[in-house]
């Protein structure tokens, strides 16, 4: 006699929500399709996740990022589509990081709005309220559909930056807190990916671009990536036709005010990665700066303008210059090819020498710009625009020196004193007299960057001592680049910074500890001391592509340029290529003589030739800088 078959009682299979909770979920029992627990906390109740085998779980793959020197190991995500790896109470804390610690420093987004689209709630009155919610809701996981998922990718890659700066105001940060940078990253991109969400360029996405550039530009060996996103970030710009005034008629005053801050945020930031990469510069502050009058606070955007209006003193010739002629290639993290020039390209490129003096006598002008620090919100926003200010300056002195403007006259109208050869020195005092009170994290907060425009400062130091105006000069110089390095070392944080530059004045600090100023300056003089003929009366600095090859010459005549015409005031305009080297070098010894004494045709003011002649007596032929 057969025995009745039971069956087994198959138990309803919980919802999504409930199933990542690990908590009971009656779907079976409650009507409407919507199970008590997604009711009470109003999220969508689906069963839309991939049923898995059952038995053990296969071992997810890692894989090496060997890229990294610490070679950090991050899992491949496998959660579907829908599913977040990092819940609200993950990402609550690095907002209130950015809130508190670097808003000021990157005023474009919005807590609020964003994590009331995330959780699709209610606008939040405040910023307090959305950090309550890290206690109130507990580990509830975000459920991610193509309405919300642009805002938690912009809130990984935000979380993302700010655990990896949050790294360097400790001084000795949790392993833990890089790791959980790279997975932000990681799921930030996945999102990005699996949404399909370039298809639709907009502000958010953008943004999302940023944050990544801004953490890969600092990760261990992943600077590559951090150009990627930038371009990205960059291009995305000119799809939504930003720099365009007309772009801000149609939005609303407030939409219109954030557009202003992206745009000009993009601006800085690609000038600062232009001089450090020679990535070339594709926008240009033609929108109007923002104003305070949508901020809470009249203060909190101060500092932030006052930055962009620094930053946007400089132009696309302002980086050229800097990388064909200050800048050599193994000095800075150079990702493109440096081009060689000679005299006559740079004329026909860049102008005369005299349209070059004018040009950075106002790019020094608007640098100029008077920066009241009580009005700036935060002491880390304060140290960010007073260094940048200060870099800019030294960086539009070395470019300068490098078209040789410089002039050690002293009657030096005030107006031009930025051609003085004691300008970095005024520059220096400033800097230290505004950075004297400053807290220790307020460096720190600002990210290892800090260090590379404070080294820039102190290579301009080191140019004054190697010219040598006078012992009392050179003395303040030398202490002033003692303290700006001493503040290149503590918070370079393992930065890799330009090794040739980073020796260079570490080995000047070092000789002078050691053997004084008399014989430190005879060391300094001593690669360069056959290089001083006696051609003429005041000295000027002259300098060529490499800094290394810096010398000191006399001379009355204008060269670089101009015709050998007699001038009135003291400094030299020389290109100092190689070629030119060698005759300056038979001109010391009696070989080549200036064509002046020949009464030869001269050129007017402006050419790109310098002529030298060969002593004999007839015609002689003449020497031309690049030629073979």
């Amino acid at each position: 006699m057969s025995q009745p078959t039971t069956k087994k009682r198959q138990r309803p299979r919980p919802c999504d929500a409930c199933a990542i909770r690990r908590v009971k979920c009656d779907i079976d029992i409650c009507t409407g399709g919507i199970c008590s627990n997604c009711l009470t906390h109003q999220v969508p109740c689906t069963n839309l996740r991939v049923r898995h085998k059952s038995g053990p779980k296969k071992s997810t793959r890692t894989v090496k990022n060997t890229e990294d020197p610490n070679h950090e190991i991050y899992t491949q995500s496998t959660l579907p589509a829908h599913v977040c790896a990092f819940s609200l109470k993950q990402i609550i804390p690095y907002l209130e990081i950015y809130h508190s610690n670097y808003y000021d420093i990157w005023p474009v987004v919005s807590i609020q709005s964003t994590v009331s689209i995330l959780t699709r709630s209610d606008s939040f009155k405040n910023v307090e309220q959305v950090f309550k919610l890290a206690t109130v809701l507990d580990d509830f996981h975000i459920t991610i559909a193509q309405d919300n998922a642009q805002e938690y990718a912009l809130c990984c890659a935000l979380c993302a930056t700010i655990a990896q700066y949050h790294s360097f105001v400790t001084c000795n940060p949790a392993r833990s807190d890089l790791k959980n940078a790279g997975l932000y990253a990681q799921e930030a991109r996945r999102i990005v990916y699996e949404y399909r969400l370039k298809s639709t360029p907009n502000i958010d996405l953008l943004l999302t671009f940023f944050f990544l550039h801004k953490y890969y530009a600092i990760a261990p060996g992943q600077q590559h990536k951090g150009l990627i996103y930038l371009r990205e970030a960059v291009s995305f710009a000119d799809v939504l036709k930003m720099r365009e005034p007309q772009s801000l008629l149609h939005l609303s005053p407030f939409e219109a005010h954030r557009q202003k801050k992206i745009y000009y945020l993009l601006v800085v930031t690609e000038r600062f990665v232009s001089f450090k990469t020679n990535l070339p510069i594709l926008l240009e502050p033609s929108i109007p700066l923002p104003e305070a009058d949508f901020e809470k606070s009249s203060n909190s955007l101060y500092g932030f303008t006052t930055l962009c209006a620094i930053f946007s003193a400089t132009d696309k010739q302002f980086y050229v210059e800097l990388h064909t002629k200050v800048l050599e290639t193994g000095r800075t993290h150079n990702m493109f090819q440096i081009p060689e020039t000679n005299l006559f390209q740079d004329f026909t490129l860049n102008g005369s020498t005299e349209l070059k003096r004018l040009w950075l006598l106002e790019l020094q002008q608007k640098l100029q710009i008077r920066i009241d620090v009580d009005k700036i919100a935060t002491s880390a926003q304060k140290v960010n625009v007073i260094v940048s200010k200060a870099w800019l300056q030294s960086l539009g002195w070395l470019i300068a020196s490098a078209n040789f403007l410089i002039v050690s006259d002293e009657s030096t109208a005030v107006e031009h004193e930025c051609f003085k050869i004691d300008f970095p020195l005024k520059v220096a005092n400033e800097l230290l007299s505004s950075l004297q009170n400053l807290p220790d994290h307020a460096f720190r907060c600002n990210g290892p960057d800090i260090s590379m425009k404070l080294l820039e400062i102190a290579d301009s130091l080191y140019i004054v001592i190697k010219s040598y105006v006078d012992p009392a000069t050179t003395e303040l110089a030398y202490e002033r680049m003692v303290a700006v390095f001493d503040m290149v070392l503590k918070y370079k944080a393992g930065m890799d910074l330009p090794r040739a530059l980073f020796a260079k004045i570490s080995n000047l600090l070092e000789s002078w500890k050691e053997n004084g100023l008399r014989e430190t300056r005879h060391e300094l003089s001593s690669d360069f001391a056959y290089y001083e003929p006696a051609l003429t009366r005041s000295s000027s600095l002259v300098r060529c592509n490499k800094r290394q090859d810096s010398a000191i010459f006399s001379n009355s005549f204008s060269g670089s340029r101009a015709n050998l015409q007699h001038r009135q005031t003291s400094g030299i305009r020389l290109d100092v290529s190689s070629s030119l080297f060698a005759s300056l070098e038979k001109v010391s010894s009696g070989q080549l003589y200036p064509l002046t004494a020949h009464k030869e045709p001269t050129t007017s003011k402006g050419t790109a030739s310098f002529f030298l002649g060969q002593l004999g007596p007839n015609a002689s032929p003449f020497y031309t800088p690049g030629a073979p």
